[in-house]
Parts: structure tokens; sequence; C-alpha cells
């Protein structure tokens, strides 16, 4: 006869260590519990969720944990079985113990290191306890928070030419942050900019456009300029641009123009710029358009006022006053840089004739056209005007 042997269900798995809601644990605890009866076998769930998931199967009542990680609260509990089934225990918990991190140490660029690199990166030494590092970094001797990294060492972007960099981190766990390390400095190297070249417009050219700007290739290690600009030989200071062009305002005709450009940076200006030189297309005065005395009329005043049309592009005017068409012996021939003439001494009584012509840089422009003017005599005036207005 066969005999069968009774099926004996597990009991629960209890004792745990570490304790349920135990704190300061250290990171270097295993897991355990009691031996439950009649078991074979346990599955362990572990983790930091409050159900936490499976994790392992063992055969004995304890089990052997990697490192934890610091100040975190953790989850688990045991499942005790044989072949007739399994017994659950409790879920329980404990929290890792806190471990302060260290203080950052031993700065890469060194402390109040010059001629830095301007693609520097960030390092320190490995803070005890740290699992991550809030960086600091700026311009300013109380650096701003700049990022986060989990290593200790953080890639910079590329830095100024000759300047002065502030940073500290500070070393961080699950426990919070522990003490800053120190403000550390260090300033990047100086790189003298190179000379500006590539003129445009092109050095001695002529007919050069009045409304041309000023180009030049990049220099090296530049990262503004100063423009000297006119029409000396020796050009004064005129602005300075962060780029390699600088616009100008509507230039005078006909004029010889010299410029120059210096190159600097952070660390100060480089060499100058050769001064070179272009002058602006010539562009002759239009004819003036005469406004008065009307054509053909009569003036009693033997000091009438010539005036005429302003003209684009003119600095001067001329005009000539005769009593002769041809202009051959003018009774006036005067040159004035408004569009008005008023003559200093009286015009005898006669018939008059004139013109005005404009004149720039580039020359004379065309004469207008020829309008006359009787001057009479003031006893004759009256008369003559009576009897041209007599009905």
């Amino acid at each position: 006869m066969r005999y069968i042997y009774p099926c004996l269900a597990t009991g629960t798995p209890s004792g745990p260590s570490p304790a349920d809601n135990a704190t300061g644990v250290s990171v270097n605890a295993d897991l355990a519990w009691g031996d439950v009866s009649h078991a074979t076998s346990y599955d362990v769930y572990f983790g930091t969720a409050s159900n936490p998931p499976p994790y392992d199967t063992t055969t004995s009542s304890d089990y052997i944990l990697p490192p934890l990680n610091y100040g975190t609260h953790y989850y688990w509990r045991v499942v005790a079985k044989n072949d007739c089934g399994s017994t659950t225990s409790p879920v329980w918990d404990f929290t890792t113990q806190c471990l302060t991190p260290g203080v950052p140490s031993g700065p890469s660029p060194a402390d109040n290191a010059t001629g830095v690199s301007v693609n520097a990166d960030l390092d320190w030494g490995d803070a005890s306890n740290a699992t991550s590092y809030d960086v600091y970094f700026g311009t300013s001797s109380s650096p701003p928070p700049y990022d986060t990294t989990t290593s200790s060492n953080y890639s910079l972007p590329t830095l100024n030419y000759g300047t002065h960099y502030y940073w500290r981190v500070v070393a961080k766990n699950a426990c919070g942050q522990g003490t800053s390390g120190p403000v550390w400095d260090f300033t990047t190297q100086c790189l003298t900019p190179g000379m500006p070249s590539g003129p445009s417009p092109a050095d001695n050219a002529i007919g050069v456009l009045v409304n041309a700007d000023l180009d030049w290739a990049n220099a090296s290690n530049a990262t503004s300029y100063d423009v000297y600009f006119g029409t000396l030989l020796i050009p004064p200071y005129d602005g300075s641009t962060t780029s390699s062009s600088y616009t100008l305002p509507t230039l005078n005709y006909g004029t010889h123009y010299y410029w120059r450009v210096v190159a600097k940076n952070a660390c100060g200006q480089g060499t100058s710029g050769p001064v070179w030189d272009f002058t602006t297309e010539c562009l002759l005065p239009a004819a003036p358009t005469l406004s008065s005395p009307s054509n053909g009329s009569y003036t009693g005043d033997p000091t009438p006022e010539f005036t005429w049309s302003s003209v684009s592009g003119a600095v001067s005017y001329r005009i000539q006053v005769d009593n002769d068409s041809g202009f051959s012996s003018t009774a006036i021939d005067t040159t004035t840089s408004g569009t008005g003439y008023t003559p200093g001494s009286p015009l005898p009584p006669d018939t008059y004739y004139w013109r005005v012509r404009a004149s720039n840089s580039c020359g004379d422009g065309p004469w207008s056209s020829e309008w006359n003017l009787i001057v009479l005599g003031r006893k004759a005036f009256l008369p003559v005007v009576l009897r041209n207005y007599a009905p």
C-alpha cells in the first residue's frame, strides 16, 4: 500500500531585518527574515515603489543586496513557498543612511590661472558621497547657477578671449547638498587681433557711389572694430561696429575720402589697418530754374533781389548780370552758396540780362535759361507802370 504524506502549508515570513520603518540603514545592508516553517524557497520583492516588484528567488532566509543609494526609501516583502502553495509577508520598508557629500576640490583650470584656452572645460575631484553636482559659472565674482551634472567635469562652450571667469561646485546626493566648494577663478588667453584687410571700396577706387558703405575681411580674433573716416589724410574716429561692415551716411559727389579700421577684442586693440582712400562719383549739378524777378519785368528798385531754385548736389551758384545779352562785360559776376543774390551797389537804369549755374566739386553745371529785367529810374518807374496797366 502506498502512503501519501499530508501537504503542510508554509508559515508567514516575519522578523524583517532591516526592521520595518527603520531609518539610517547602512547602504551595505542585506535582507533577512526568520526561517519559515515548511518553506522550501522564497520570492523576494524589492524596490523604491510602495508595491515593490519581483526581485529574485532564494532558498535561504536572507538575501545579499548590492550597495544601496544614500537617503533612499526602500520597500520589500517575501513570499514563502513549497510544493503545496505560498504565503506572503506584509510590505516592509526602511530608509538608508544620509551622508553629507564632501567639498569639491582640485579645480581645473587651477584657481587664479591665466592664459587659459578658450576651449577649456571644468574639472574637479570626485566629492565623497556625491551623486551629482551643481555648477555655478560666469563673469561675476559671485557666479550664478549654470547647470547640473552627474560627473566631476563639465564641458563649456567656447569662451571669450581675455575674460575673467568665476566658478564653484556644490556636491549633492539624495540627502541634500553638501558644503559648497570655494569660488575659483581663471582668465582666458589673450590673442592680439589680426590686421584688417580686403577693403571695399577698394583702395584708390574712383567713381564710388555716394551711398556706398565700408566693408573689410574679418580680422582673426577680433570681436569689434573702430572705424576712422573722413576727408583728411589722417582720418578721425567715426564709430565702432561688431561686424566687418560699417554704414555711412550719403557721401558728397566728387569727394576724396580716407579711412582705416582697427580690430579689437577684450585684450585690447590690434595693429591698425593701413589708410585706404577712394573718390566718389562725379555728378554735375543740373541747371537752376530762375524765379524772380520774372522774365521781361520792370522794376524801379536799383538793387533787386535775384532768386532761383536749389539744385540737388550743388554746393555753390554763380550769377551773372549784364546789360549785354552776350555777357561780354558783366555788371555782376559772383558766387554764392544760397539761392538768392542782391546787388551791393545800385544798377543804373537799363535792360539787364541774368543767368545762374550751379557748381560742386565735380565742376560747373550748365547755365540756366537767360532772363531779362528792365531797371527804371525812380521818376520814370511810375509812368511806365501806369502805362502798362492803363485800361
